[in-house]
């Protein structure tokens, strides 16, 4: 993130049925700026296409605290770097 290492400690919840990784931030750098922080990941299939939908949910330790933009960079270039994976296979 930003060129730097972070370390982020999440507790993970899958709904299979909902097609629905849940990962709730217990410990790690995002907790110096926020209260909590939970990023979802929904897989939704439309006919042959299948999309992905990411919800970043959090709340600031204080209205000082900037807002998680760099996270959302992170996870869109994550999942680009994972549709060109796809692509390729």
């Amino acid at each position: 993130i930003d060129g730097k290492v972070e370390v982020f400690k999440d507790r993970l919840k899958i709904d299979e049925e909902n097609k629905t990784i849940t990962s709730e931030a217990i410990d790690g750098d995002c907790m110096k700026h926020y209260k909590n922080y939970i990023i979802t990941l929904q897989v939704i299939s439309r006919g042959v296409s299948s999309f992905a939908k990411y919800t970043n949910d959090y709340e600031k330790l204080n209205e000082n605290m900037p807002s998680p933009t760099k996270y959302l960079d992170w996870l869109l270039h994550m999942g680009k770097d994972v549709d060109a994976s796809l692509i390729k296979a």
